[in-house]
């Protein structure tokens, strides 16, 4: 017989019971991006129709709209927050949503802002925060941080920064205090 080692082959499972699904054969769920949870989730336009219809203050009548959000200007840092978890009305409780989501190192901000900023923005990941679990209900968090090695390696040589001496009480703005006499 064949002894058992890193390249070993494993038997073949067994076929399940009738009505149980094999353990493992269930498929990954699908690979979301972060560009379509944003257009999804963030920024999404609303129709208004039927008994939600807006109402237009020139004609004064109820008409059919469509209601979009957008940034006037782009802010200088942006912080995305997914939460991936849904409430699962059928068993009242919080359920993790296992898809993989992947986005870019560099986001292109575009359909998000008003139509005068054209040029739209762009914003580099710098990290990411996740959620390690199975459960919606414990786990732990890992960071992830990029940096260059430019970068990097400038963080670790810092300059030694000047250090000016001066008695802590001039400091705060308090005068020293005179010397006791000393006893002859």
């Amino acid at each position: 017989g064949a002894e058992a080692g890193a390249g070993s082959v494993e038997p073949a499972p067994q076929e399940p019971a009738k009505g149980k699904k094999r353990k493992g054969s269930t498929p990954a769920p699908p690979l979301v991006t972060l560009e379509e949870l944003l257009a999804d989730s963030a920024f999404p336009d609303e129709m208004l129709n039927e008994s939600n219809q807006y109402h237009c203050p020139k004609c004064d009548k109820k008409v059919d709209a469509r209601k979009s959000l957008r940034l006037a200007k782009a802010p200088p840092y942006l912080h995305i927050v997914v939460q991936r978890y849904h409430y699962d009305l059928q068993k009242f409780e919080r359920r993790k949503l296992n898809n993989p989501v992947s986005f870019p190192r560099v986001l292109q901000l575009r359909e998000a802002l008003a139509p005068e900023e054209k040029d739209g923005a762009s914003y580099e990941c710098i990290g990411f925060l996740e959620h390690v679990s199975d459960s919606a209900h414990s786990g732990h968090y890992t960071a992830t941080l990029w940096q260059d090695e430019d970068a990097a390696q400038a963080a670790l040589t810092l300059p030694t920064p000047e250090v000016a001496t001066a008695p802590l009480t001039a400091i705060a703005g308090q005068e020293e205090p005179e010397a006791a006499p000393r006893a002859a």
